[in-house]
């Protein structure tokens, strides 16, 4: 597939399916990316997703402006360098022109930005070139985002349906009784073989389980994932600071220091603006 010209760009208005009686509710995308390249990859993945569909694009920060008052998106993918703008200077525009303001994606060529898209309540972060798997992760956080705002139901992936149940308390053993850990009360969580060692406050707590498993089983917008082998309490964290090696360390409330490695660093930038309920 060839890219858009830059004529054609601002012409390509596509119409919602969304009011539509024999379409289920799909979210609407747009997209504001100068590379048609890009672009192209951002286009054919929206289409193969059945949950949304794609009603406008733009390469520069003017040519969206008009076309956003039309299209009013839920997801928008958005390009931090613009020929006339950058993306955060952007959103401030359609912020003070009074336009609902879609979930963000943000899309860049370097992962500078990335604290400022936090700061900004972005959905996601990703960087140049683009990876399928990163961006459907996005796509779909993105998408529960949307859905928790509005109250759509049909979006969601099974395991983060409204339907889940997650667990409340963990159940540990220490010196030969049972204790019901409340959840909330968990600073972080580390991985080590087959063992998880929960730790709260000033206790270490040891429980036999992967952290995949325990990881479903934790409220979502409350614990993340930020390494193979370690999940925090968002609500522990005190700040983030980029290291020279690229990474990012995670500061908790107790001075701990966590590594989030780049693996993670998309999910996690996304999970520190939690929807509203």
């Amino acid at each position: 597939m060839t890219g858009a010209t830059l004529s054609e760009v601002p012409q390509t208005l596509l119409p919602s399916r969304s009011d539509s009686p024999h379409f289920p509710r799909c979210l609407n995308c747009f997209l504001l990316e100068p590379e048609d390249s890009c672009r192209d990859f951002l286009r054919r993945t929206i289409a193969a997703d059945t949950d949304l569909v794609l009603v406008g694009e733009a390469r520069t920060a003017s040519e969206a402006l008009g076309l956003l008052t039309t299209s009013r998106p839920d997801l928008l993918l958005l390009g931090v360098e613009l020929p006339d703008a950058n993306g955060f200077e952007f959103l401030r525009t359609i912020r003070k022109q009074g336009m609902p303001m879609p979930e963000v994606i943000f899309i860049s060529s370097c992962d500078r930005h990335a604290l400022k898209a936090m700061d900004a309540r972005a959905a996601g972060y990703l960087l140049k070139p683009l990876e399928e798997k990163k961006l459907t992760t996005a796509l779909a956080w993105g998408k529960d985002r949307v859905s928790a705002k509005v109250g759509l139901h049909g979006s969601s992936q099974p395991s983060e349906s409204p339907t889940t149940t997650y667990t409340s308390r963990i159940v540990v053993k220490s010196h030969g009784r049972m204790l019901f850990l409340p959840a909330h009360t968990i600073d972080w969580i580390q991985a080590r073989g087959n063992y998880l060692t929960l730790h709260v406050g000033g206790e270490d707590y040891k429980i036999r389980e992967s952290i995949q498993s325990l990881e479903r089983r934790l409220r979502p917008f409350s614990f993340v994932r930020i390494h193979r082998s370690t999940i925090v309490n968002l609500n522990r964290i005190r700040e983030v600071e980029r290291w020279y090696t690229g990474e990012y360390i995670v500061r908790l409330d107790t001075g701990k220091e966590l590594t989030l490695s780049k693996t993670h660093r998309d999910h996690f930038f996304a999970a520190m603006t939690p929807p509203v309920s």
